[in-house]
């Protein structure tokens, strides 16, 4: 792990996490925390985790960014103390909130609604953000 990006979502991280990956970084970002370690995750949120199990998850990896990563940012640069950090933010909690807001709402239509009754990957995702919300930290 060379680089954490600590900021929220809607803070730039998808433009940081691309301009790392064309810099020849392999980022773990936003869905790719739940594809390559969704049971670690899990296993964080209900149980806790240590700096061992973050240095295991992110052993092979050079950066990380948006969640669930930015909220565990410190206990990943506990694992990796060399790690340089990136932290950017809106320029106002109420402009990030309208744009979280929008994003969130845009989640909310019928269809997504059908694919959480008829997709069980949809439907894990769901539990994992549900889950991600609430973890405590």
């Amino acid at each position: 792990m060379k680089v954490i990006v600590a900021s929220f979502p809607k803070c730039g991280t998808k433009t940081i996490a691309s301009a790392l990956k064309e810099l020849g970084y392999d980022v773990c970002d936003g869905i790719d925390h739940y594809e390559l370690h969704y049971k670690e995750w899990m296993q964080l949120f209900y149980e806790g985790a240590t700096t061992e199990d973050f240095r295991e998850m992110y052993e092979n990896i050079d950066a990380c960014s948006d969640v669930p990563a930015c909220f565990f940012w410190e206990e990943i640069h506990k694992a990796f103390p060399q790690s340089k950090i990136i932290f950017t933010q809106r320029k106002s909690e109420h402009e990030w909130w309208a744009s979280m807001l929008r994003q969130i709402q845009s989640g909310d239509g019928i269809k997504f609604r059908l694919m959480g009754l008829l997709c069980p990957t949809y439907r894990s995702i769901l539990k994992f953000s549900k889950c991600m919300a609430c973890a405590p930290g």
